[in-house]
């Protein structure tokens, strides 16, 4: 779930941590060992500089499924009356005049549908303005598009307003199958997201060099990652326990990886107590997340389609690809909360995920990490958020909540021969208030310090000055 940045010094220290491959000599072996390199961070192994990780520790991080607070729920196609509005869609319906927006509109439609009805659905494509221009050269260009995870056929073409096509999911497709996937928040509300049926356990040469063309890694596209659903849990159902967040207007999530459930079920629990509209961005470096999102809300606003006065109308969200970088000039209005799940992993990239997160706040903003330990990477993160030499910037507030608790607990009691490992699956929640407007000066404070951890001897020569 991490993203990168993408500043020069930032692009030198990939460069020289990840891999020295030139730019036409990839080759799997390294891909590899890069591999090998994310596994690391995440899995915050002893020797980190190890290709092959110590053997005591060389596991899968999904030995234990998590605390499962939010437990997602396979939904059965037999049992989708209520998705009628899936099998329509719009192709002019006023919201944008560019075809190749249409197309990727289409392309989300298509993917929820398949989803939802893996073994086959019709979908009916309406036009306001006549039939669509070559039906059979418009269906060779989705194929192209979503093979092979989607199999599409023209079934027909009623009338000049109307094409039908049957969509499948592919029969060869090179990741799991994924399905429509059912959060229950409460009896009025769930949120629904496309997933992979199971984790993917192989990763192919494109997902390892994703860096290389997405500037960000693949982890948020594997699962849905366990502290992203406690914390949704936590922020619905407990709310009250964080009065001090003050009823939030403006949300934004970073790296959302593949569902962005936090945001989303926060938004959905200020909107029936506010009656008001929340706005919410999600946001990740990855393409592939970014589309899943759209997708998912596609499915969650067809699922309440029939229902308007439902509180997820009252939700505006924008979905974007965001990487962090180590500017102070955001790219997005101010923000009154911030929310990142999993994501300081990558020790060498804390300095883009701080200043990101703190140039998107308004001062007097919160921001809520919920993160496990992964060895050091948690602590040396707060450290450098503390490591401004101005004025203080932030300030920190560790939340242990009795329902983290309980469930760390209870994987503590239940799960033997070290299956549950606290540093890998117990989430902390931390909560950073913005105190003063981010400085120049503050940004560069974060990269020196990142460089110092990086290269220790240049504290120790007396070499930790102001960029």
């Amino acid at each position: 779930m991490t993203e990168h940045s993408t500043t020069a010094d930032d692009d030198r220290s990939r460069a020289s941590i990840i891999d020295n491959e030139s730019n036409d000599s990839l080759n799997t072996d390294r891909a590899k060992a890069r591999w090998s390199i994310l596994r690391n961070a995440l899995l915050a192994a002893k020797n980190p500089t190890s290709a092959v990780p110590n053997k005591d520790h060389y596991h899968s991080i999904h030995r234990f499924g998590g605390y499962q607070l939010l437990k997602p729920q396979v939904i059965e196609s037999k049992k989708c009356d209520c998705w009628d509005a899936l099998k329509r869609f719009q192709w002019d319906d006023g919201s944008s005049s560019n075809e190749d927006q249409k197309l990727q509109n289409l392309q989300v439609a298509i993917l929820a549908l398949a989803a939802c009805f893996p073994a086959g659905q019709c979908l009916d494509i309406i036009t306001r303005n006549g039939s669509l221009v070559g039906p059979d050269l418009f269906l060779s260009m989705m194929k192209d598009r979503l093979h092979p995870a989607v199999h599409l056929a023209l079934v027909s073409e009623d009338t000049p307003s109307r094409t039908t096509i049957l969509v499948q999911e592919g029969k060869n497709a090179s990741n799991s199958s994924t399905r429509c996937f059912q959060y229950v928040l409460d009896s009025a509300c769930s949120l629904f997201t496309r997933e992979p049926m199971e984790m993917r356990r192989r990763l192919t040469l494109q997902d390892l060099i994703s860096h290389r063309t997405n500037g960000v890694d693949n982890t948020g596209n594997i699962c849905v990652w366990d502290s992203e659903r406690t914390l949704a849990c936590l922020l619905y159902h407990h709310y009250n326990d964080f009065g001090f967040l003050e009823d939030p207007t403006n949300i934004l999530e970073l790296g959302t990886g593949m569902a962005g459930l936090a945001a989303t079920s926060l938004g959905l629990r200020l909107a029936q107590k506010q009656q008001h509209t929340v706005n919410i961005t999600l946001t990740d470096g990855h393409s592939e997340g970014v589309e899943n999102n759209v997708i998912n809300q596609y499915l969650t606003k067809a699922f309440y389609s029939d229902n308007p006065k439902h509180p997820y109308h009252m939700l505006d969200i924008f979905v974007q690809v965001l990487l962090w970088t180590t500017t102070s000039v955001s790219q997005l209005p101010s923000q009154d909360v911030v929310m990142v799940s999993d994501c300081t992993h990558f020790q060498n990239f804390h300095a883009a995920l701080a200043i990101t997160t703190l140039r998107s706040l308004r001062v007097g903003g919160k921001a809520i990490f919920c993160q496990p330990n992964r060895g050091d990477s948690l602590n040396n993160f707060v450290s450098l958020l503390a490591s401004t030499r101005a004025t203080a910037l932030v300030s920190l507030d560790w939340i242990d909540h009795p329902v983290i608790e309980e469930a760390h607990q209870r994987a503590l009691n239940e799960e033997k021969d070290g299956v549950y490992d606290e540093n890998l699956h117990h989430p902390r929640i931390l909560f950073v208030t913005k105190l003063r407007e981010l400085t120049d000066q503050d940004c560069r404070d974060y990269v020196q310090c990142q460089k110092n951890r990086q290269n220790p001897t240049m504290v120790a020569n007396g070499n930790d000055e102001k960029a």
